[in-house]
């Protein structure tokens, strides 16, 4: 099992209300808590602020995507080259070095954080 200790790119697609109107948005966070949960099945976990906005989105629409990079970017750097997901509806950043696609399959809210744990779709490990 790898236990990946740099941060990573999260990023999803999902509904939110901005001013009473309802938008699809792209929606992105940076965390170093990460983990491969499981070889066989493959599934990934990813930990979240639970209050965040994409952690709402997250826990909504049951995907997202976690973008490696060998260097790390620098925060809004990833709003220009995005594109979709392979298995997806969702972004992923396009000058990432690895991409894993995952769909929710279980979710732990423990004190300030919420857990996401997703079944890797496509995409390779580091």
């Amino acid at each position: 099992m790898g236990w990946p200790c740099r941060k990573v790119l999260i990023s999803t697609r999902g509904r939110i209300n901005i001013l009473g109107r309802s938008k699809e948005q792209d929606l992105f966070a940076w965390t170093e808590k990460h983990t491969l949960a499981s070889e066989q099945p493959k599934l990934y976990a990813i930990s979240l602020p639970k209050d965040d906005l994409i952690t709402n989105v997250i826990a909504k629409e049951k995907i997202f995507v976690v973008n490696f990079f060998e260097t790390l970017m620098k925060e809004k750097e990833h709003d220009k080259r995005k594109e979709d997901a392979r298995t997806l509806d969702c972004s992923r950043i396009h000058d990432a070095d690895y991409h894993l696609e995952c769909e929710v399959i279980d979710a732990l809210t423990t004190g300030s954080t919420t857990t996401f744990i997703g079944k890797i779709t496509s995409g390779t490990l580091p």
